[in-house]
């Protein structure tokens, strides 16, 4: 930023400072700003005398405002406010790109009073029109100050995005929730400050006229009803527009577009709003809940002091705070020592780590892991007999699977922000079809790899979606049927091994067994005269194409949603399950993996060579019987478990390796399944069971169909995971 301000004319600085660049009392992004436009403007040659003394003065109580060292802030505070005033307010007239001292012209001009000048310096924009914006409101493509932190801004705005959904949400609920009002207003803010600092016009517009609405809200003066709730959804679609904008800038030529015509039709909208519940709230009461608990917790003040002083404060504009030094409640240094409480609380007690960097991480503790198993298995060190050195290996093993451990929990994070984000799917989806549903949650506080966090919400909206529209019925037919208006779908998560199992249950009209078998028919996918159980039937509906829906809806009905999930959940290398009962509901079960970059796999032994074939694909392993083996015309080998006929897979043929015994009965059987189909994988043995770091097999043999990767065991040798999919599928071919 410091960049972007060295670039600017002395008459452009001027015009910046008459705008106000700080919000309020704890915007450090705007006091950082104000400090860059300060030096430049004291750089000024023809800055000299009092302009300078005060530009001095200015820029002592903002750094010390920052560094959180004034013992009283508050005053601080107030002195520089009214020290920004007097700069202003006596400042040189603007002549050209030069300031030059003219005394029979004052500042400000007769039709703009102080108190004018005095709301802009405080950033307090709800006073003026639009037109009283900078002028960068109205500019076209401009460059963007600072990437990196243009970056940062991305990824925190689009985490304050998710938690206003989610407390807008339940707003709907419960209107008058003034800690969900207080959390939604929070990243209004946050968002406001930090693009009004990037000079990002089109943000800190749209987020500072949505904040007045909020702070309207706060102060009781404004209602939370569903025109309100709507109007700031529709805001926080327009800000995830914005932000895709920004981020294609960063990513392409580093210039922001024009600003988008989305985003001055919304303000109108949200003034009129504003305005149609009653006047704005008064600035300067942004602080006083929170600001109220903390003095509270202190023992400092009772609610009856708080409650008056907030109807001093809306009377008469002030704040809070220094309505309760008035009343002689609080000194002056008790309420410095709260704000400054106040402000530490919103400091985040995490750090920023670049995933490039976490994975690496997780790549060279993985590697050590290898590196400690070689050294253990050589034979070299196991004939050292010296117990010293036997207790420190053991120590060493214990530490490594611990880094190990820690180094991999570093990548996970809680599902809750990817299960948030469907609450609002559910309530938009209602609204459409003019359905009653809720969204209930548990379990949100189970981790997952952050790479699979985006990877698994598509399946999950897909799914949604049809429990929606297929599932849930109108709330008429549902009161016919005994049930309440009101559909459930219930979202949960659990950590079960080394999976994580997501269930998604609604109470809905169920699945129609003979519709879809009647649909499978007529569509030519199933035979007259396959034989398919329940749950046969039931995974029809991931079918290409497929769809029971008789009229194409904009929700569903185009035999899409479900195939995109069968297809996103075997790239996770998981599975899923239907269950239903027509009339009461359906139950889809999701068994996906914690992590990509580590497999539990069992490791068997074909030939010389070893593989690993995931556990999660297997259903069991036997040796089979010689009278269980047949050999079927046009279909070739074929093994009998358990009355279940399926075709067997010589692993040994696949893979050209000589195997230890031919006859299926002497070696051992891997029952897997694939799109309810089973198969029998013929291995000679099984070594055992053991979670393995997946290596990338590079990228000549990365489409090498029947292996998803490699890992490399305690020998240093490499055993190749089986993708059981690919392998059903070279099978097939084989076959034809």
């Amino acid at each position: 930023m410091e960049g972007a301000v060295a670039d600017l004319s002395v008459k452009e600085i001027h015009d910046r400072l008459s705008h106000g660049v700080i919000a309020d009392h704890d915007d450090l992004m705007g006091m950082g700003e104000c400090l860059n436009l300060l030096e430049r403007l004291e750089a000024a040659e023809d800055q000299e005398g009092p302009s300078r003394e005060r530009i001095s003065r200015i820029k002592e109580i903002l750094n010390g405002l920052i560094l959180e060292e004034h013992e009283n802030p508050a005053r601080e505070w107030e002195e520089l406010r009214a020290q920004l005033n007097t700069l202003v307010g006596n400042m040189e007239t603007v002549k050209g790109d030069r300031l030059t001292h003219d005394a029979g012209e004052p500042w400000p001009p007769p039709e703009k009073d102080d108190s004018d000048i005095f709301a802009t310096l405080a950033g307090d924009y709800s006073v003026h029109s639009s037109s009283n914006f900078p002028e960068t409101a109205t500019q076209g493509p401009m460059p963007i100050g600072d990437p990196e932190l243009a970056r940062d801004f991305i990824e925190e705005a689009r985490e304050h995005l998710a938690s206003i959904e989610l407390n807008m949400i339940s707003l709907e609920s419960s209107p008058s929730d003034t800690e969900a009002i207080n959390a939604v207003f929070r990243p209004f803010h946050s968002i406001k400050g930090v693009s009004g600092f990037l000079n990002l016009t089109s943000f800190h517009h749209l987020s500072h006229e949505v904040e007045n609405l909020l702070d309207s809200a706060r102060s009781g003066s404004l209602t939370i009803d569903e025109p309100v709730i709507d109007v700031v959804l529709g805001s926080v679609d327009v800000l995830k527009i914005l932000l895709d904008d920004l981020e294609n800038a960063l990513n392409g030529d580093g210039v922001l577009p024009s600003p988008s015509p989305l985003v001055e039709p919304l303000i109108e909208k949200v003034r009129e709003l504003q305005k149609s519940q009653g006047d704005a709230a008064q600035p300067g009461t942004q602080q006083g809940p929170r600001l109220g608990s903390i003095l509270l917790e202190k023992g400092l003040v009772d609610e009856d002091s708080i409650e008056e002083a907030a109807r001093r404060s809306s009377d008469r504009g002030t704040r809070i705070g220094e309505e309760l030094v008035a009343m002689g409640v609080v000194t002056e240094s008790q309420l410095g020592e709260a704000l400054k409480e106040q402000v530490q609380s919103r400091e985040a007690s995490s750090v920023r780590v670049d995933t490039q960097k976490l994975d690496n991480l997780v790549d060279m503790v993985g590697e050590l892991v290898i590196a400690q198993s070689m050294v253990l298995q050589n034979e070299d060190v196991k004939r050292i007999k010296d117990q010293k050195l036997q207790k420190d290996m053991s120590q060493l093993g214990r530490i490594t699977a611990e880094l190990q451990r820690i180094s991999l929990s570093m990548r996970m994070v809680p599902i809750r922000g990817t299960f948030q984000k469907l609450i609002r799917l559910v309530r938009d989806l209602a609204k459409k079809s003019g359905k009653e549903a809720v969204l209930e949650m548990s379990g949100e506080e189970t981790e997952i790899d952050r790479n699979m966090v985006e990877l698994i919400y598509e399946p999950l909206v897909h799914m949604i979606r049809n429990s929606m529209d297929h599932g849930i019925e109108l709330p008429q037919e549902r009161m016919k049927d005994g049930k309440p208006s009101q559909g459930k779908i219930h979202l949960s998560a659990e950590q079960k091994g080394g999976s994580i199992l997501i269930n998604i249950i609604d109470d809905g009209r169920g699945l129609d067994v003979d519709k879809i078998r009647r649909r499978a028919l007529n569509r030519e996918i199933i035979s007259p005269g396959d034989k398919l159980d329940d749950r046969a039937i039931y995974d029809l509906i991931f079918h290409p194409g497929f769809s029971t829906k008789d009229a194409v809806t904009e929700v569903s009905g185009r035999g899409v949603g479900m195939d995109v999930v069968k297809k996103s959940v075997d790239r996770l290398r998981g599975k899923i399950e239907i269950s239903s009962s027509l009339g009461h509901g359906s139950h889809f079960a999701l068994k996906l993996p914690l992590t990509m970059a580590i497999i539990d796999g069992m490791i068997i032994r074909v030939g010389d060579e070893r593989f690993i074939v995931p556990t999660i694909a297997l259903k069991e392993s036997l040796r089979p019987s010689s009278d269980s083996h047949f050999t079927v015309q046009n279909k070739g080998e074929m093994i009998k478990v358990r009355e279940t006929l399926m075709p067997l897979i010589r692993l040994h043929e696949v893979f050209d390796v000589k195997p230890r015994s031919a006859s299926p009965w002497e070696g051992l059987l891997l029952v897997v399944n694939d799109d309810n189909r089973y198969y029998g994988l013929l291995a000679d043995e099984i070594i055992g069971r053991q979670e393995v770091v997946i290596k990338n097999l590079g990228s000549s043999l990365r489409n090498l169909k029947g292996i998803s990767g490699g890992a490399i065991l305690g020998d240093g040798r490499v055993a190749l995971i089986l993708d059981v999919k690919g392998m059903v599928s070279l099978y097939e071919e084989g076959a034809q």
